[in-house]
């Protein structure tokens, strides 16, 4: 059975079922956890079909998830609309001179790319990639911890192709306002129909559950490292959303009840995930990027009013 099948039987994210919803996802993780774990690398290869546009998968990951990142990887192989290139983006200070697990040696066979590059935290996975970006590439950001269903660039591409100047993401949450300002992070809805039938400005993709980039969409600010490490270090989706705004580009979200990801087993040992969102460093972050960037933010409120 295929992950997007099982991914089939997954209650939408957000949605709570009392005694019910855990357990329907750990049964489910589990099973998606051993397919990809058995999943033979025989057969998974790259594109070698000439395209008009190549599709290049970008990520990243850290010592912590080394051993963990090879199974995402797998499952990027393994996909319905196979990417011409995977680039896994490291930080030449975390891994000077240390052996890699054998997995990733085996997809560095079938053209898995392994690059050094400054540590810019989760930011790697989209900065070196779109920094580099060909107006006949596609760039597609995904994570490190998660094991994605096969028709993940399927149902990116096929959006991309209705709105080829659109951000296309699998996952994205709606912004709330009061008053013209950020409502607190934690409020703003993952469940919700922004961005689905039409491309709206009010909505933040998700960078690791699969986004693509087209050429330009973002702004050239986006590369200031600088400025980027001042306000929102730890916040690369909030940066990268900004910084599309800039250039006024418009979101596509291509469900609207998002699945629950299956996370690797042993992938959280260390998160972002508390500090930014019960830690509020996503709120702290939303406030100096608005202060920093007001242009970004009207045209993300202006479209967020009318939703």
């Amino acid at each position: 059975m295929q992950i997007k099948t099982l991914d089939y039987f997954k209650l939408p994210e957000g949605l709570r079922i009392p005694f019910f919803s855990g357990r329907i996802y750990n049964f489910i993780s589990k099973l998606e956890r051993q397919y990809i774990k058995n999943l033979s690398v025989n057969g998974l290869s790259l594109n070698e079909t000439p395209r008009d546009e190549k599709i290049i998968v970008s990520l990243t990951s850290f010592p912590a998830r080394i051993d963990c990142v090879g199974y995402s990887i797998k499952s990027l192989f393994n996909q319905t609309v196979k990417p011409d290139r995977i680039i896994l983006w490291l930080a030449t200070e975390q891994f000077d001179n240390q052996e890699l697990p054998e997995l990733l040696k085996t997809f560095q066979s079938k053209g898995l790319e392994i690059k050094y590059c400054e540590d810019l935290k989760s930011h790697k996975k989209y900065h070196y990639a779109l920094k580099e970006q060909k107006h006949d590439e596609l760039v597609i950001t995904y994570d490190d911890d998660l094991i994605y269903p096969e028709n993940s660039i399927e149902r990116l591409i096929k959006l991309h192709q209705k709105y080829p100047e659109c951000v296309i993401t699998n996952r994205a949450q709606a912004a709330e306002f009061e008053n013209g300002e950020f409502l607190p992070y934690s409020k703003w809805k993952v469940r919700s129909s922004v961005g689905v039938k039409e491309p709206a400005s009010g909505l933040f993709p998700s960078t690791g559950g699969g986004a693509l980039y087209p050429y330009n969409a973002v702004n050239k600010e986006a590369f200031n490292v600088e400025k980027m490490m001042e306000i929102a270090f730890s916040a690369d989706d909030l940066w990268m959303r900004f910084m599309s705004a800039l250039n006024g580009t418009k979101i596509v979200k291509t469900v609207k009840n998002h699945k629950t990801f299956t996370v690797i087993d042993g992938s959280q040992a260390e998160s972002l995930q508390v500090e930014n969102c019960i830690g509020g460093a996503n709120d702290k972050a939303l406030t100096l990027l608005k202060q920093n960037y007001p242009e970004a933010f009207d045209n993300i409120f202006d479209n967020g009013k009318e939703n």
